[in-house]
């Protein structure tokens, strides 16, 4: 069963879990924006009050400098953002959202809350808390894991 599990085959192997974790991730991605696309920029950007020095831009999402400028370069092109030398340090650049690019961002929140509301529809309250808990556990796990790569 490839995205779902089989009460009667017994327990599911990790590797079916972690299958199904690859799928949510994929689906989550494409259909949010990522953590470094145009839709993640106007959002990072709305809620940061409608600007933030591009280092900082750049360090919120999971994508190279070069894709960042890129993705930046693009919204200015489409007269979504701005983006200007800081006042406080000549050596940085800020990005302002434009008024249609507040617009757009307003759309975008309002688009990922009903995604949101839809993509988990099929949960009763119960079950919701149910699969919070156990992604916590999951994720704090994952931290634990990370802390021990790093410091081998």
């Amino acid at each position: 069963m490839p995205y779902g599990f089989d009460s009667s085959a017994g327990p599911p192997e990790p590797a079916e879990v972690l299958r199904n974790f690859g799928y949510l991730g994929h689906f989550l991605r494409t259909h949010t924006g990522g953590r470094g696309g145009k839709q993640f920029v106007l959002v990072s950007l709305a809620h940061a009050g409608g600007h933030l020095a591009q280092k900082d831009l750049f360090e919120r999402s999971c994508t190279s400098s070069a894709a960042m400028s890129e993705v930046l370069s693009k919204l200015e092109a489409e007269g979504l953002i701005i983006r200007t030398v800081s006042e406080t340090d000549r050596r940085q650049l800020d990005v302002r959202l434009t008024e249609s690019g507040t617009r757009r961002a307003e759309e975008l929140r309002q688009e990922r809350a009903a995604f949101e509301r839809k993509a988990l529809a099929c949960l009763s309250e119960g079950e919701l808390e149910e699969l919070k808990r156990l992604t916590d556990k999951v994720s704090m796990h994952w931290k634990e894991l990370e802390k021990e790569e790093v410091s081998v």
